[in-house]
């Protein structure tokens, strides 16, 4: 796969609205990425890989899929679109908070479903997962279907990866540092606060980029928003607006 910034993605929705606001989202963290936008599932399968078509748009590094669009209660489209997609993550978007679409696309092979409630600040988070080569599934599927997930052959028993996991490698001291981060304060107010220098606290930064797989103190605070942070000490040490700490 290309670099994460370079990611070609496939756009898959029937409003051009939508596709927009994915497209718009997905570059605050992927300045560098590619689009290949479709109203529908036809053109897609037309053009995938191994489908038989002369004029292929490429192999795209993630596929974002409105649920609608997956072929009704069987979802024929979407197994098709896995089955010609073989490798690439699909994404399923839209998707309802209850029922068992989620599970049944789950356990059909998808890398993720995003619920239509799901804010921006936790859907960037969930694409990083995915695009690392794990699953995301959203806390109302778990709540609903937990031990349905736990039944599941491989590979769709692997499905509940612990995202927290790098967030508590860190030493304390590091996640007291994102925690701070997190909460909006800069470098020198972290400093002063830890009693520390400057440039100690860019260096712990640099240690909590390499681990946390990102490159910007914005994609960390995200990450760590995402994984609740609120347990992790340093967290009492909240910022107000001016950036200082309280």
């Amino acid at each position: 796969m290309r670099g994460h910034a370079a990611i070609v993605v496939m756009l898959v929705d029937d409003h051009s609205m939508v596709r927009d606001a994915h497209r718009a989202l997905l570059l605050q963290d992927f300045p560098e990425a590619r689009f290949l936008e479709r109203d529908s599932l036809a053109p897609v399968l037309a053009d995938a890989p191994g489908a038989g078509a002369a004029s292929g748009a490429g192999r795209p590094d993630l596929i974002l899929l409105h649920f609608e669009l997956a072929g009704g209660p069987q979802m024929r489209d979407l197994k098709a679109l896995l089955r010609h997609y073989a490798g690439v993550p699909v994404v399923l978007t839209e998707a309802p908070e209850r029922g068992r679409i989620a599970l049944e696309a789950l356990s059909h092979g998808v890398a993720g479903c995003l619920p239509k409630t799901m804010r921006g600040a936790s859907i960037l988070p969930a694409i990083h997962l995915v695009l690392s080569g794990e699953r995301f599934i959203p806390a109302c599927v778990l709540a609903d279907h937990q031990g349905s997930l736990a039944d599941m052959a491989p590979p769709a028993a692997r499905l509940m990866p612990d995202m927290c996991a790098p967030i508590r490698a860190l030493s304390p001291r590091r996640q007291q540092i994102l925690s701070m981060v997190a909460s909006g304060a800069p470098n020198k107010a972290i400093a002063r606060a830890l009693s520390v220098h400057e440039v100690t606290v860019k260096s712990h930064l640099r240690a909590i980029f390499k681990a946390l797989g990102v490159n910007t103190r914005t994609q960390a605070a995200r990450l760590a928003m995402f994984a609740d942070m609120a347990a992790l000490p340093g967290r009492s040490a909240e910022t107000d607006y001016s950036g200082k700490l309280n």
